[in-house]
């Protein structure tokens, strides 16, 4: 990747999105804090909920495919023992406001998390 690919590559993806608002995660457990996003000014705003993936043993699948395939109470009585719950790691979550003067200052204010400091750290 050229030096600053990155930064590169997601200032064009965001500019022609269509989108106000974009957010993403850094992946805690990966190393990563987001230093392309720190360096794109991306608004820090804390981390993830605290969630858990439903896994069946020896079932290939994304939790979400599972998820979206049964209830609770049908994946229970179709696994059994081989269904659990495991915690997922909390990610570092990332804002872009994709507007300008005033709507910049109104979706800012609007924002369901506060701004933080950026995280440090190895990444």
């Amino acid at each position: 990747m050229p030096r600053n690919g990155e930064s590169f590559l997601i200032g064009r993806t965001l500019r022609h999105a269509g989108k106000e608002l974009v957010v993403s995660y850094a992946e805690i457990e990966q190393g990563h804090t987001g230093v392309v996003y720190q360096a794109t000014n991306w608004l820090y705003t804390g981390l993830s909920a605290k969630r858990t993936n439903w896994t069946v043993e020896g079932m290939d699948k994304h939790c979400q495919t599972i998820a979206d395939k049964f209830t609770a109470a049908e994946i229970r009585a179709q696994f059994g023992d081989k269904f659990s719950l495991q915690p997922r790691g909390r990610k570092h979550r990332y804002v872009f406001i994709n507007a300008k003067g005033k709507r910049r200052k109104e979706l800012l204010a609007d924002l369901k998390y506060p701004v933080l400091p950026y995280p440090k750290g190895a990444s």
